[in-house]
């Protein structure tokens, strides 16, 4: 898929430990169209209990952004994310506009 919803599905009873390898197109032109937000592909992270949340084209830290992480594709890049239970992970759909396509191996690692 080109995204991933964010839902209570994706909610833990514990922490967990995810591990994202990226793919995407490694040129500067290319690095600067995922840097900016602006065509999607980034992974997302929001605190189901923050009800005041909404939805966004591009999410952007600020002050009023606690509780929500971002994540931008970054060529042959590894992310390490430690994921709190009531936080829920989305990726934010690929548009048309974007410079290609993203590939990710992940895996979750369930910590007792």
């Amino acid at each position: 898929l080109d995204y991933t919803l964010a839902h209570v599905g994706t909610l833990r009873d514990s922490e967990v430990l995810e591990a994202s390898f990226c793919f995407v197109d490694g040129d500067v032109a290319a690095a600067d169209a995922w840097d900016s937000g602006e065509v999607g592909g980034f992974e997302c992270y929001v605190n189901a209990a923050n009800e005041e949340l909404t939805a966004a084209e591009v999410y952007r830290a600020d002050a009023s952004s606690e509780g929500v992480t971002s994540i931008h594709p970054i060529n042959n890049s590894l992310n390490l994310c430690l994921r709190a239970a009531e936080a829920m992970k989305f990726v934010k759909f690929v548009s048309a506009a974007a410079p290609g396509s993203r590939w990710d191996v992940a895996a979750e690692y369930h910590l007792s």
